[in-house]
């Protein structure tokens, strides 16, 4: 077995575990109370904001594009997102959406891999900030009752992160304003990992400052959207808790997924949504409930990307081939 197998099999072993135990602590005689008394009202607004979130997402990567000298539709963004939510339920990785969304408009643009994929790990890099920026937030206006709740180490390291990793950016930003790369470029022709570092530094270094705040307001709207699309999943459960809460908690969650120790944060996702919450009072077959339900509305909603698979031709093939990796 080779290394990436063994990965591979660790994070199914790791997900497989947490998702077991967690099954065996929900209460099905609460569970069949709660689906029986859904409230219809909160459950079907909830897709509906995720499609809103990913859309915002396809208008920032339009918008970052343009930056990359790649001409991209909000239209085709759009499309490319909801496929690429597709695979990252049905493929192993946090990433693999993002690999058929970078084949895609590589090939469809004619544009170099290499070239996509700088743009898309830029997206990352400002989903990240915005995310810490909202956990943020969110635990300043945060009661005492519940930031005791929910722990000063917890509450207290995630504002530093947050605010720590902001204040490294704008930095860092400001530092590009001002630094020549092409001096630092010419001692590292020999290194090609570094050129392309230096190509994305050079990519983000000309984007003005009013299309970075656009970028950032969608990206905000995004987490805006999909935060209040888990308030009314958990409203729909019979959940009472703040909607400030879910400003909290759904950033730690996601910055928990970052760790590659599972098949795209699955089971680690649930089990920390699952303890953040039973930490503020909701019963752990309640919090794991709503973790699940949680999952599920993504399942749901990424089942538009393969309809749209089904119905537009992609270049499936094409996708991540020799000839497109330039």
């Amino acid at each position: 077995m080779n290394k990436k197998k063994l990965v591979l099999a660790l994070r199914l072993v790791v997900s497989g575990a947490v998702l077991t135990y967690l099954i065996t602590v929900l209460d099905w005689q609460r569970l069949l109370y709660v689906f029986s008394h859904l409230r219809l009202e909160y459950f079907w607004f909830a897709p509906i904001l995720v499609v809103l979130a990913l859309y915002c997402l396809a208008i920032r990567w339009t918008i970052l594009l343009t930056y990359f000298r790649v001409r991209l539709s909000q239209k085709e963004s759009f499309l490319y997102y909801l496929v690429g939510n597709f695979y990252n339920i049905i493929l192993p990785g946090a990433i693999g959406g993002d690999v058929i969304r970078i084949g895609i408009c590589a090939v469809k643009k004619k544009q170099p891999i290499t070239l996509i994929a700088s743009s898309v790990l830029l997206e990352r890099v400002f989903g990240l900030l915005v995310v810490l920026f909202l956990g943020a937030i969110g635990i300043l206006l945060l009661s005492a009752k519940l930031q005791q709740q929910l722990g000063a180490t917890l509450t207290t390291t995630m504002l530093l992160l947050s605010l720590g990793t902001l204040f490294i950016f704008i930095l860092g930003w400001f530092l590009l304003r001002f630094i020549p790369l092409i001096s630092i470029e010419s001692k590292a022709k020999k290194i090609p990992i570094v050129l392309k570092l230096l190509n994305i530094l050079d990519r983000l270094r000309q984007i003005p400052v009013k299309a970075l705040l656009e970028i950032f307001i969608f990206n905000i709207f995004s987490q805006v959207f999909d935060i209040i699309a888990s308030y009314f999943l958990a409203k729909s459960i019979l959940l009472e808790l703040p909607l400030i809460v879910f400003f909290v908690v759904i950033p730690i969650v996601y910055i928990s997924t970052v760790i590659p120790i599972s098949l795209g944060g699955l089971g680690v996702r649930e089990g920390v949504l699952a303890l953040l919450l039973s930490r503020m009072g909701i019963p752990s077959s309640d919090a794991i409930t709503f973790s699940f339900v949680l999952y599920f509305n993504r399942v749901f909603v990424s089942l538009i990307g393969g309809i749209v698979q089904i119905f537009w031709h992609l270049p499936t093939k094409k996708i991540l081939t020799p000839e497109n990796k330039k």
